[in-house]
C-alpha cells in the first residue's frame, strides 16, 4: 500500500505572519473513494489517529 504525508494548517495567515504546517502522519486512500478530473475528490484514513487536543483545535470554529 502507498502512503501520502498529510500536512495541514488551520489559517494560512494569522495577524500577517504565515503560519507553519502541522504534519499529521502517513493517509491512503479508501477505495472506490476518488472521483472527479481537475480537481480529483477522495476519502483519506489517517494511519494513525489524530490526538483529541490537535482535533479540537483544528475543529473549532474561529469567528
Amino acid at each position: 500500500m502507498k502512503y501520502v504525508h498529510l500536512f495541514v494548517r488551520k489559517f494560512e495567515q494569522v495577524e500577517g505572519i504565515t503560519q507553519p504546517f502541522i504534519y499529521l502522519g502517513k493517509v491512503f486512500t479508501l477505495p472506490k473513494t476518488a472521483e472527479g478530473n481537475k480537481p480529483i475528490k477522495m476519502i483519506f484514513a489517517l494511519q494513525n489517529e489524530v490526538s483529541e487536543e490537535l482535533y479540537n483545535e483544528l475543529t473549532t470554529v474561529v469567528e
